[in-house]
């Protein structure tokens, strides 16, 4: 299939979110979608979409506003404390991290996930909870675009669901069919293998920048009020 003549679209979301994963399914789908290859961490005057149909990238969160008008942007959400165990596993959010590109990118669009976190804990707590709050104000900042948030967990489940979001992207649904055979080739991507132990929800509720982070989960369906 092929998206409408013209037609961009965006899917973002926090770090580890699935956007490496869905950019897969939707390139299976024959929809050209890069990985950070549109926008990326440096600043952005306007998007260069070369061969692109669409971008997946969670730095494209703080580069909506250079989005033409009436553009889908698809904000991607995944279990909370998957994310996190992924984000604080490989903590690029850490000052001791030798790469600083993300940490830099996150400091100069968000600080206070930096000067409200109590430890590196606690900064991916709250880069989690925070990057997803932000694009929760999508429909009222942001009120050219247009604003779909799924949970990647049902995109990769439930091939109706994936139809429905490709409708909402480029104007024309999937082929059911063509959408299982694509989430059978593509594998959901889980984050990266860590040395740290699986962090839990009683050690989020009970770390000093936990709350916030558990009433997203509560918020997007992930846990009981």
């Amino acid at each position: 299939m092929a998206a409408q003549e013209g037609r961009h679209f965006v899917v973002t979301g926090s770090g580890k979110c699935g956007t490496h994963y869905l950019q897969a399914v939707l390139s299976e789908l024959g929809l050209p979608t890069a990985h950070e290859g549109v926008l990326e961490y440096h600043p952005v005057a306007t998007p260069a979409w070369g061969p692109f149909r669409g971008d997946s990238s969670w730095p494209a969160a703080m580069h909506l506003h250079v989005l033409c008008p009436d553009t889908p942007v698809l904000h991607l959400v995944r279990d909370p404390l998957a994310v996190v165990n992924a984000r604080y596993g490989e903590n690029k959010l850490c000052d001791t991290h030798r790469e600083f590109v993300i940490r830099e990118f996150v400091r100069r669009h968000m600080p206070d996930v930096f000067t409200d976190a109590r430890d590196d804990l606690g900064r991916a707590l709250l880069f989690v909870e925070r990057w997803n709050r932000h694009l929760d104000r999508t429909p009222t900042e942001r009120s050219h675009l247009r604003y779909l948030r799924r949970r990647v967990e049902e995109i990769s489940g439930d091939p109706e669901v994936l139809a429905a979001v490709v409708g909402f992207l480029t104007g024309e649904r999937a082929g059911v069919t063509a959408g299982m055979s694509a989430l059978r080739r593509v594998s959901p991507e889980t984050g990266r293998s860590s040395t740290r132990a699986a962090l839990t929800w009683a050690d989020v509720e009970a770390h000093p920048n936990g709350a916030g982070l558990v009433q997203l989960a509560v918020d997007y369906g992930y846990r009981a009020a």
